[in-house]
């Protein structure tokens, strides 16, 4: 992986304050040491929806931490979308 520890810690405690304790991965180009540059990927699951405001404000406090691009990808059970299936199977679970 292409983040320090502390990086991933920050991570997964900032969702983790603002969404409640849910599994965080993380996928895309982050996971792939031969890759170079890119955004920071995230996906989580909720048990159940919550406000595009809390989505937005989790987004805005991962970049302030990581100082970086992140995409958090969020499923809340409402949809099943593709990147949800490719997130679980090439992304690494952080919590």
């Amino acid at each position: 992986m292409r983040l320090a520890p502390a990086q991933l810690a920050e991570a997964v405690q900032k969702i983790h304050q603002r969404l409640g304790d849910v599994p965080v991965w993380l996928f895309g180009s982050r996971v792939d040491d031969a890759a170079k540059g890119g955004d920071i990927d995230l996906y989580v699951e909720l048990p159940q929806p919550v406000s595009p405001l809390s989505i937005a404000r989790t987004r805005g406090d991962l970049a302030d931490a990581l100082g970086q691009s992140v995409d958090l990808v969020v499923n809340d059970g409402r949809y099943e979308r593709p990147i949800y299936a490719i997130a679980r199977e090439t992304g690494v679970r952080l919590a």
